[in-house]
């Protein structure tokens, strides 16, 4: 008689593997991929597994852009550490990240759903309503909201773009933004 060890039980280290598993299927398939079923054969789990996290596929969605916000703002905080210049070193960071590190990026699939979700639109108005007020004093300067808008425009223009130039122009963009945050902080 064969003596098995019982599995240990990792449930963050699942949890964390659900998370990455629907970000990934969401990011080749689209949101309408994102199957109860497709998650738990991907991350090797069973519904129960998955529903002991996560109690439907909706929250699971949100966690996964709650998530893939926390990755976005902590790659702002880490540029605005470094940034020695205050005035608008918020919006520099926000489009740095938006449109130069896409490993930091959000998932453009994911966050298409944004748009025809009420709930997931809510997340991101709130972080960035929680980050405007944060930085009311360096990055309120209503050309600085411009070209936060214009960087999400940007971001999203290349969502639709496909080869090397349209990543080239993104940079070139994000480039001139850059510049511009600065220029501003000359002109005081």
């Amino acid at each position: 008689m064969m003596i098995t060890k019982p599995r240990k039980r990792e449930p963050e280290a699942l949890r964390a593997r659900l998370l990455d598993v629907t970000a990934r299927i969401v990011a080749e398939q689209g949101l309408q991929a994102v199957t109860i079923n497709a998650v738990c054969a991907e991350a090797g789990t069973t519904k129960g597994g998955l529903f002991h996290h996560f109690p439907n596929r909706d929250a699971l969605i949100e966690a996964v852009v709650a998530k893939q916000i926390l990755e976005f703002d902590a790659a702002i905080e880490d540029l605005m550490a470094v940034d020695p210049v205050m005035q608008g070193r918020f919006t520099r960071a926000y489009v740095i990240v938006l449109l130069h590190d896409e490993s930091q990026t959000p998932t453009g699939n994911l966050f298409l759903a944004l748009m025809a979700d009420a709930g997931l639109r809510k997340a991101w108005f709130d972080w960035m309503e929680k980050r405007r007020r944060q930085h009311s004093a360096t990055d309120a300067h209503p050309e600085l909201e411009l070209i936060r808008y214009a960087a999400d425009g940007a971001w999203m223009a290349g969502l639709l773009s496909v080869g090397d130039e349209a990543v080239l122009a993104r940079t070139r963009i994000a480039q001139r933004f850059v510049a511009a945050t600065l220029e501003l902080e000359l002109q005081k």
